[in-house]
């Protein structure tokens, strides 16, 4: 018998099937092709179509993850990479507020907080939502607000920040917590926390601009270009583009539709603070408190615009007045300690030192190491 009526072995065709094996498999494959047309036995073509279908399914497998790894968005890919970036930014949190707790201020950005870690850290400041061919990494978006907040976020499809596809930590921020961690109002997809709104129909809407989140329309409304308008809303709009007198005049007419709720005249605050119009200020912070007693944030505003005037025993009572209500954070005892240094009030503000010390704060220590020997 002679070599073109010998029939190959099954050897080969081992190797032809080793061609289906994902990424080494196209190596075998092209032995099992170049085997198959170099062989005068039969079976040397079905062997090189057995090699070829074994690159071709690689070429198609690894097309497919490339594909649905860099190419398509919204898939089931994505939505994997969203979950795991969740995790990550959440443990984020913690490692920012720890930082804060070792230097007394909140990193200026990721990176220096990332220089800050321990050589093996678990905690990642990259977002794995990011895939780019090139490798190039993209740091979470972070952006301090003032020296005592700041917005923390995965940027979403869009490409943009503070926009309803963010990605954000999955932590509760009361707001007596003392975590300096903000959640934007252009993040919170697109909902509106209001009740009452105004209401346009696309016509009206042309003539104005519209800078609210649009709300999907409720089943019973007649028509089908409704847009909803909140004045609360568009008064943070107002503010994030400066434009603090509009913010007032908004945060004013929210104020007159509901003069029960303690936001209207928070946000109005901070518009006044920033065209520094502290009396103003002052007065919607202590109206933000008399609505909501344990209101923290107002109090450090409270806090802040009486030191400027020197008005350290006002900043007594009204942290008096929270600590009654909240006797478990070391920030504000810390807060009233200091009002006490400066009124003269040693034997005080040690005391309250020592209790911000006992609740983690680390500038309590501080103080009461720094006053204890004088």
């Amino acid at each position: 018998m002679n070599e073109k009526q010998e029939k190959l072995g099954a050897f080969p065709y081992v190797i032809g099937c080793v061609s289906f094996i994902p990424g080494i498999g196209i190596i075998f494959g092209i032995i099992a092709i170049i085997w198959g047309l170099v062989t005068k036995k039969i079976g040397g073509k079905k062997l090189s179509i057995i090699g070829a279908c074994g690159i071709g399914f690689n070429v198609i497998l690894y097309g497919s993850l490339f594909y649905f790894g860099f190419v398509q968005r919204g898939g089931v890919y994505d939505d994997l990479r969203t979950q795991l970036s969740k995790s990550t930014i959440t443990s984020l949190v913690q490692a920012i507020e720890f930082y804060k707790t070792q230097n007394g201020n909140y990193p200026e950005s990721l990176e220096v907080l990332s220089n800050s870690l321990p050589e093996n850290s678990m905690v990642f400041v990259f977002d794995p939502t990011h895939m780019q061919m090139s490798g190039e990494q993209r740091y979470y978006h972070y952006e301090l607000e003032g020296d005592s907040h700041y917005y923390l976020l995965g940027i979403g499809l869009d490409g943009k920040p503070y926009t309803s596809d963010d990605v954000l930590p999955e932590i509760e921020v009361k707001e007596n917590s003392g975590i300096g961690f903000l959640i934007h109002e252009g993040s919170k997809n697109g909902l509106l926390q209001e009740v009452e709104v105004i209401v346009y129909n696309e016509e009206q809407r042309k003539k104005i601009q519209v800078v609210a989140p649009i709300e999907e329309k409720d089943n019973d409304q007649p028509s089908n270009n409704m847009v909803i308008v909140s004045p609360l809303t568009d008064g943070w709009q107002a503010y994030e583009n400066k434009d603090y007198s509009q913010a007032i005049r908004l945060y004013s007419k929210h104020i007159q539709n509901k003069p029960e709720d303690k936001n209207g005249f928070y946000y109005r605050a901070l518009a006044y603070e920033k065209i520094n119009d502290d009396e103003k200020a002052l007065e919607d912070f202590l109206q933000t408190v008399r609505l909501e007693n344990d209101y923290f944030d107002a109090y450090l505003h409270i806090d802040s615009l009486l030191a400027k005037k020197s008005r350290y025993e006002e900043i007594v009572q009204y942290w008096s007045v929270y600590i009654e209500q909240v006797n478990t954070n070391g920030r504000a005892y810390l807060e009233r300690g200091g009002a006490y240094i400066h009124a003269g009030e040693k034997v005080l503000a040690l005391k309250d030192a020592k209790k911000a010390c006992e609740l983690g704060e680390k500038y309590g220590c501080q103080l009461l190491e720094r006053y204890s020997g004088e």
